[in-house]
């Protein structure tokens, strides 16, 4: 699941500049794999958020404000669990005099 998340997250990068761009350029570019790609594109693509057409893929030019949260939302990272166990310091009083 992770990987899928991250390849989501960075196919989102790729295009999100609303050019069109070849799916090679993709797999190139980040050295994701041919079927992962395809497992990304086929979500997007039953979402509405890309258009495609042959090899090359585009952001929709029709997100609704719901498809662009859906975005956003694909983009953030998560929070490493490793941070779970973390317990952070208590701060000394030497932060007042700086």
């Amino acid at each position: 699941m992770s990987s899928k998340r991250t390849a989501i997250k960075e196919f989102v990068e790729f295009i999100s500049d609303r050019e069109w761009h070849e799916i090679y350029d993709f797999h190139l570019q980040y050295g994701v794999s041919p079927l992962l790609i395809i497992e990304v594109m086929d979500f997007m693509i039953r979402n509405d958020l890309i258009v495609r057409d042959g090899r090359s893929v585009q952001l929709s030019p029709d997100l609704s404000n719901a498809k662009v949260a859906l975005l956003n939302r694909l983009r953030k990272t998560q929070r490493p669990s490793v941070l779970d166990e973390y317990t952070p310091k208590t701060l000394t009083g030497a932060y007042r005099y700086v």
